[in-house]
């Protein structure tokens, strides 16, 4: 049972929930692209803006951006009104059901989220009520509405603009929010074998740049499992002969991970696991109303929960009220994991990168870049159409913003020894000497999990040992253990260490320990750190390239100027070596 629907509708989670990593053919200039899944507009717009400035360097070429302009169609205003509902209504989707449906003056004309609504119609005035009368189990009741105007609003404004997208892509047929992001069940393509389902979706954010607003629109795929969290439960209980032993492993594997009611087509990120609950306990479903889970999911559902026995998956999901210290409220969700899926990869599946999985994933989600300007022009398309942008008169340019580049000749570098064309910085550092180096020596610390000294032991050995030129010494007494996964473990070994350079070696890729390793050892206590998996340094093919051009360049700031000083357009200091694909 949902503790969603036992007092508060399901919110959406912050973590990421099987999308795939963004795909290989991203368009043009990603220097553009946010932070996280949003980037400072400043930032977002001096690169826009230092790419559009003169005209670029080296053989023209025109590039393909993933942006759109918008297009206002009429000149008709926005206005902006804050909502009073008298008595008051706790419950968001019974206010925007009374907004949009029980007033017939505003109904398909307005946009209505958090106590501020949009719309443009002048007819309203400066300020209206409403009496609306509502049927409950406790009888009728009348509720004063109350709109008041607070003022008038850009069509192309980027507030209104997100607001306004938003609201259109939610109402555009058949098409389903997860998180900040929009897929098409039209396109879901299966792989029977693996039991895995593939969605393909977009993402979109307006902001304001320099030449006027922009929507910057990406693909996004969804992974989905035909198999149900009940059906790893009872497989992990299986390889372990007893539940009793296998609960660390059960909880291992659930918790973090995102699964899905299809139901109602919403997601949860699972938190815990409950061994001490079965569905055929009862919960508080409202003050002085117990329900077991196996009655309500047959009552509002018409489902019927076959194992009475498993155990009950626990979700915690913050809500948009705020409690007396003016945090945000949180609300337990308890779900059934025989009407769960699971969503993403597993933690095996993503860390064997050479498995068919792979590949049959890669033929799907990567797109050449034809293919994806199509790709995104039919988003455009596809919204444009609405009846929505019509009656509103906002819309995009159905062509992706074009700028033109240059493709510039490679520089010519050299190093200690002797001359190099290529720019080839991995065979340099491990084989030559470069210039200078930032005299890191021995004072440098492998920290790993106890269970992985043998890829520490061998990084020492093979990769490293390779990587003189770079002047950094791991030694076999520089590798320092932790018996724990948690984040915690490894904080606690780095602040012990007086070492100037940290490589971190973790078991998988959970963002919530690398976020917390990255924050410490970047922010509260600067060091130079790299952190690497596990599943990376199995593959000795290219690790060593892939380890010492991490460390050179982008860590120790290794100095290469250019080999001709009086004639080069600028001398160079390169702080990093990485790719735009």
């Amino acid at each position: 049972m949902e503790g969603a629907e036992v007092g508060a509708e399901q919110h959406e989670s912050s973590t990421p929930e099987g999308d795939l990593a963004p795909t290989l053919s991203q368009l043009a200039i990603r220097g553009v692209r946010e932070r996280g899944v949003r980037a400072s507009q400043e930032e977002s717009s001096t690169a826009i803006q230092r790419v559009q400035s003169g005209p670029p360097p080296g053989k023209p070429v025109t590039l393909f951006t993933n942006y759109l302009q918008l297009v206002t169609s009429n000149g008709n205003p926005v206005y902006q009104y804050h909502v009073e509902i008298s008595p008051e209504i706790d419950n968001e989707r019974c206010k925007r059901g009374i907004m949009y449906n029980e007033i017939e003056e505003l109904k398909d004309n307005i946009i209505f989220k958090n106590h501020i609504l949009y719309t443009f119609l002048d007819t309203i005035g400066p300020e209206k009520e409403y009496h609306v009368t509502r049927r409950s189990a406790d009888g009728e009741t009348t509720h004063r509405v109350t709109l008041k105007r607070t003022l008038e609003v850009k069509k192309d404004s980027t507030h209104f603009a997100n607001v306004f997208f938003n609201y259109v892509a939610e109402r555009t047929s058949g098409w389903k929010r997860s998180q900040r992001n929009y897929f098409d069940p039209s396109t879901t393509r299966t792989l029977e074998r693996y039991h895995i389902q593939i969605m393909a979706g977009f993402q979109f954010r307006v902001g304001e740049f320099d030449s006027g607003p922009l929507m910057s629109i990406d693909t996004k795929h969804r992974i989905l499992r035909t198999n149900t969290a009940l059906e790893l439960i009872q497989e992990i209980i299986a390889k372990r002969g007893q539940l009793r032993a296998a609960q660390t492993e059960i909880i291992r594997e659930l918790t973090g991970r995102v699964v899905m009611t299809r139901y109602n087509n919403k997601t949860y990120k699972i938190h815990d696991v409950l061994f001490d609950m079965k569905p055929s306990d009862e919960i508080e479903l409202r003050p002085g109303y117990k329900i077991s889970f196996l009655e309500y999911y047959r009552n509002k559902y018409e489902i019927t929960i076959n194992d009475v026995n498993q155990c009950i998956l626990l979700s915690i999901q913050k809500t948009r009220e705020l409690d007396a210290n003016g945090n945000e409220k949180e609300v337990s969700i308890h779900l059934v994991p025989e009407v769960c899926y699971l969503t993403g990869l597993s933690t095996q599946e993503s860390t064997n990168t050479r498995a068919p999985l792979f590949r049959e994933l890669s033929n799907i989600t990567r797109s050449s870049p034809t293919d994806k300007v199509a790709t995104l022009q039919e988003f455009a398309t596809t919204i444009n159409q609405s009846s929505i942008t019509q009656r509103w008169g906002l819309t995009v340019e159905t062509s992706l913003l074009k700028l033109q580049g240059g493709n510039i000749d490679k520089e010519e570098l050299i190093n200690s020894k002797y001359q190099i064309r290529n720019g080839s910085f991995d065979q340099m550092t491990r084989n030559r000497f470069v210039l200078h180096t930032a005299g890191i020596g021995d004072n440098c610390h492998i920290i790993c999990h106890s269970k992985d000294m043998p890829f520490a032991l061998s990084l020492v050995e093979q990769p490293f040992a390779q990587a003189a030129g770079i002047e950094i010494t791991f030694k076999r007494e520089n590798i320092v253990t932790v018996q724990s996964e948690r984040a915690e473990a490894f904080i606690e070994a780095g602040n012990a260490l007086p070492s100037r350079v940290l490589l971190f070696i973790l078991p998988n890729d959970k963002a919530d320990r690398y976020n917390a390793i990255k924050r410490r050892f970047c922010v509260d206590n600067p060091k130079i750190t790299q952190v690497v998996l596990a599943k990376t340094l199995k593959n000795q093919n290219g690790l060593a390239s892939k380890i010492t051009k991490d460390y050179d360049a982008d860590r120790c700031q290794s100095r290469w100027p250019t080999l001709d000083d009086e004639n080069s357009s600028a001398k160079c200091h390169v702080c990093g070596n990485r790719h735009i694909s």
